[in-house]
């Protein structure tokens, strides 16, 4: 009788580890270029920063504040997300709320403007990383 090498069927051997899901939270320290995911609703600063990440290697998404924008951003499964928390409707802390419900385990940097670094401390306490006040040299968030 004839074998099928039909992969749906096959028994792995002993020993062997299954195929990694390439969009699983382990395949972040195997991509070789880090995905970063950039939200803000500036188009402006959404630019310079992409531009700045890309220059340095990185693979750069950019989502909106909304929360329907966040979702579908954070669909890209980022190693690490950059959030601006000066909108147009005022200090957002809500965003990094809704990152962190999201995946409570990427890490995020929050920028605000250095009158309000007050709120970079709050950031912080939410779950950011770090926070960055504005204005800053691009390469600072390399």
């Amino acid at each position: 009788m004839e074998s099928v090498n039909r992969p749906e069927l096959m028994l792995a051997e002993e020993g062997s580890q299954p195929p990694k899901n390439p969009h699983s939270r382990d395949s972040r320290t195997q991509k070789k270029t880090s995905r970063v995911l950039v939200v803000t609703d500036h188009d402006h600063l959404a630019a310079d920063i992409a531009q700045q990440l890309k220059e340095a290697g990185f693979s750069v998404d950019v989502a909106g504040v909304a929360e329907a924008d966040l979702v579908a951003g954070m669909k890209c499964i980022p190693d690490v997300v950059v959030t601006d928390l000066d909108t147009r409707q005022g200090q957002r802390l809500d965003i990094l709320s809704s990152i962190r419900a999201m995946d409570p385990i990427v890490p995020a940097v929050a920028i605000t403007t250095s009158e309000h670094a007050e709120i970079g401390v709050e950031a912080i306490k939410i779950g950011a990383h770090q926070y960055v006040t504005k204005p800053f040299p691009m390469n600072e968030l390399v």
